[in-house]
């Protein structure tokens, strides 16, 4: 709640108390405002297995491991969306569509990807769909990275739940 939230940020900012957290949260920035993490004074560490949930909270009771994640998820997804250009919102839409499409794929390859925006002029150079990508990472809209066998090249992904990123598509 606020309140406590309030309350652990005034804790926190005394100098002798160190509070120490992990946050397993898709959106764990926009959690708290500007302010609200002033006073908490984070230092942020990625430890990001790419498990897939299930999977890291196999050993977690159920009402633990889902606890509404999925409502905060699409909450917070939709929060970021809002402040993004309709272009960006419809490159993100894409790809959606596509990992909606193809369920059983790790991720969309960059350049079947980029070939899509760049058809519907969404973005016309590589570099621009770079930057959308760049703005979807830093708010944990995507995911980036290049499978070890090398194969396919760098993959795109959206590390949400397929019920969720449905939902959200309904929304924008």
């Amino acid at each position: 709640s606020p309140e406590v939230q309030a309350v652990l940020g005034e804790l926190a900012a005394m100098p002798r108390v160190h509070l120490i957290a992990s946050v397993d949260h898709i959106n764990a920035p926009l959690l708290w405002t500007k302010r609200e993490a002033a006073r908490f004074n984070f230092v942020w560490e990625e430890a990001t297995t790419y498990n897939p949930y299930a999977h890291e909270t196999a050993h977690m009771p159920q009402s633990m491991a889902s606890g509404g994640q999925e409502r905060h998820h699409l909450r917070g997804a939709a929060n970021v969306l809002q402040t993004l250009t309709p272009n960006s919102r419809h490159i993100f839409r894409l790809l959606a569509q596509h990992q909606l499409a193809s369920p059983n794929a790790p991720g969309m390859p960059f350049y079947a990807f980029y070939t899509q925006v760049r058809e519907q002029f969404l973005a016309t150079t590589e570099a621009t769909l770079r930057s959308h990508l760049t703005e979807f990472v830093d708010h944990k809209l995507t995911k980036t990275w290049r499978p070890k066998d090398g194969e396919v090249g760098e993959l795109v992904r959206i590390p949400l739940a397929d019920d969720v990123l449905r939902q959200l598509l309904t929304q924008f």
